[in-house]
């Protein structure tokens, strides 16, 4: 049955934001996505969400119609850049917040050592001090993209943008997981009465082909196309 639903490990109830499960019904040989929690309008038919996932894909697709090849590796690489600047006061700001949060921890460590709180204030702050911990742990993970791997990272990203749906479609349940992970890392939820897919947060690289390919395809027919007018009318 996973092999039918593959996008159970991603896919959240668009009403409670709790992953979904699935399930075959026999008579009609047709499988289900359905949640856990039982929410009204639950239940979503596998072949209309794989339908609107393909489409879904199809939007972050690398097509180099209209531009030469060598040309979007660089207004990547110019984007990239930009976006990894702009995200240094970001970081700052999460590493001292981190070390704060670590003194905070430790004091309130000390205190219930010396009996000047009880159990149940130190259990409530020391899960509350450890959770932004681990949250800011998790969001200096990534460092800033430097230029010994952004032309690796651009090579590598482009050359699964060209063939997102196939992969997708002919995949094995692994990678079928594994390029959900990565495209949508929070997962995605789906809207039964718009029949579409919504995402939480998609992967920046193919955010950026998306913002791209949607300014190429403003670009009339036959249009002088200049790699700095294209990249500066992709905003981050």
């Amino acid at each position: 049955m996973s092999e039918d639903l593959p996008l159970k490990k991603s896919l959240r109830c668009k009403a409670c934001g709790h992953l979904m499960t699935g399930f075959l019904v026999q008579t009609k040989g047709l499988h289900y996505y359905k949640c856990q929690k039982k929410c009204p309008g639950g239940n979503i038919s596998a072949i209309q969400l794989h339908k609107s996932f393909e489409e879904l894909l199809n939007e972050y697709q690398l097509d180099l119609k209209g531009i030469e090849a060598d040309a979007f590796p660089e207004i990547m690489q110019d984007k990239l850049i930009e976006i990894s600047k702009s995200d240094v006061n970001a970081i700052s700001a999460a590493k001292t917040k981190l070390t704060q949060t670590r003194k905070e921890l430790d004091l309130i460590e000390e205190r219930f050592a010396t009996g000047k709180i009880d159990a149940l204030l130190y259990s409530k702050f020391n899960e509350k001090y450890k959770a932004e911990i681990f949250e800011l742990e998790e969001k200096l993970l990534n460092p800033n993209l430097s230029s010994s791997n952004l032309e690796k990272c651009i090579k590598t990203g482009l050359k699964i943008a060209r063939k997102l749906s196939k992969i997708w479609v002919s995949g094995d349940l692994f990678n079928k997981h594994k390029l959900q992970h990565l495209l949508f890392p929070d997962g995605f939820a789906y809207d039964k009465q718009n029949k579409r897919v919504l995402t939480f947060r998609t992967n920046v690289f193919f955010e950026l082909i998306r913002s791209i390919s949607t300014v190429l395809s403003e670009i009339k027919n036959g249009d002088s196309i200049k790699i700095d007018q294209i990249s500066a009318r992709v905003t981050p």
